[in-house]
């Protein structure tokens, strides 16, 4: 998939896949240029984290999330988080979260990250911090998928 200046995507990012050559080396690197990011699926590989190797996983999602790139850094980020919250390091991932927040990008979108935020929160048994962002989504991108899913998600919390 090739996300290009005036693309209209709508991107999911389940997770960050990390191969044997790591972030920022070899062909890969020539691959993100000319505000274009290339994704390649390999099949038949795991992330690091679903083989039980977090340590290893957080240490290449930390080299991702410091690229000079920004939306590889962004995607670094959103995966980073995921594997804190696994690891139970709850403010690092909220850190992340918010971080992604104030500083979007074409593949991780502001509403994206508020609404990981807000399902963490809803998680952590904090409601009301939910609620906010909920609303929050809703306000800034209304009659969109983003606000939709917000207004279902804070529907389903009352």
């Amino acid at each position: 998939m090739q996300l290009r200046r005036d693309a209209q995507v709508k991107l999911h990012v389940e997770r960050v896949m990390v191969g044997d050559e790591g972030f920022g080396r070899g062909a890969a690197l020539d691959r993100v240029q000319h505000r274009r990011l290339d994704f390649d699926i390999a099949p038949g590989r795991q992330p690091c984290a679903h083989l039980g190797d977090n340590a290893a996983a957080e240490r290449s999602l930390q080299e991702a999330a410091g690229s000079s790139n920004a939306d590889l850094g962004a995607l670094g980020k959103f995966a980073l988080a995921s594997v804190y919250r696994s690891e139970h390091k709850d403010q690092q991932a909220i850190d992340l979260y918010k971080q992604l927040i104030d500083k979007p990008t074409i593949v991780v979108s502001k509403a994206t990250a508020q609404l990981e935020l807000a399902g963490f929160y809803e998680s952590q048994q904090k409601p009301d911090d939910a609620k906010k962002i909920y609303d929050q989504v809703a306000k800034d991108n209304p009659s969109t998928e983003a606000a939709s899913i917000a207004q279902r998600r804070k529907a389903a919390l009352k």
